[in-house]
């Protein structure tokens, strides 16, 4: 298990994080152990709780990048320096109770 501080953003009862790496040319390295392991444990807002990370397919990250960039403008611009497409993962409780 690994310790990684992360912003994320909170929306619809779910948390979404942005695998930015602050506009660098490669994936964050939590990217790629949530791809090979979705269940991670949370620490937020002083609760911690199980959940399940899902990789947002094409048509699903495009209908919610609008609502991240409403919170973080910098999502734009580490696209723009990174030149990648910048994975986001919607993270679920896994006792389906809401994340607020």
């Amino acid at each position: 298990p690994r310790e990684s501080p992360l912003a994320t953003v909170p929306l619809d009862g779910c948390l979404y994080l942005v695998g930015s790496n602050f506009g660098r040319p490669h994936h964050p390295a939590w990217s790629w152990n949530l791809l090979a392991d979705p269940a991670t444990q949370v620490s937020f807002r002083g609760e911690h709780f199980a959940a399940t990370a899902e990789l947002l397919d094409e048509a699903t990250k495009a209908d919610t990048w609008p609502r991240l960039i409403a919170r973080w403008p910098l999502f734009d611009q580490y696209v723009e320096r990174s030149g990648r497409d910048l994975r986001v993962f919607r993270l679920r409780r896994t006792d389906g109770r809401p994340i607020s």
